[in-house]
């Protein structure tokens, strides 16, 4: 398994600046490694085709290659804040394998955190 801990954020006018450390507790292979992270608003005042609410609409997304001397250390990473009124942002963030060649089969999810962000 892989976990996330320590996680923790700022907004800097425009940016957001969050920090986090991941750890693993089996015998992870350490290459192809990919933090993910999407800042999404969770649910929109705008109405989708039937009528009910967007969920869960990704405003942007962003990744970072992890070197294996990563794990177990704090990361810090920025972005751009989207320029949309979100009433209820998001940030999800997840790590993933992406094997060659990288599809279905070869892409494995280990792990996905969410975690509110107030403004």
């Amino acid at each position: 398994d892989v976990y996330i801990e320590n996680f923790s954020y700022s907004i800097d006018s425009e940016l957001l600046n969050f920090s986090l450390t991941l750890h693993t507790t089996e015998n992870l292979p350490l290459t192809d490694l990919y933090l993910q992270y999407a800042y999404i608003e969770k649910i929109t005042s705008v109405n989708n085709y039937a009528g009910v609410p967007c969920r869960n609409v990704v405003l942007t997304k962003g990744e970072r290659v992890l070197s294996p001397e990563e794990i177990n250390s704090p990361l810090e990473i920025s972005f751009l804040i989207p320029d949309f009124a979100a009433t209820q942002p998001h940030l999800v963030v997840w790590l993933q394998t992406r094997n060659d060649p990288y599809n279905s089969e070869t892409s494995i999810v280990h792990n996905v955190e969410e975690y509110r962000i107030v403004r």
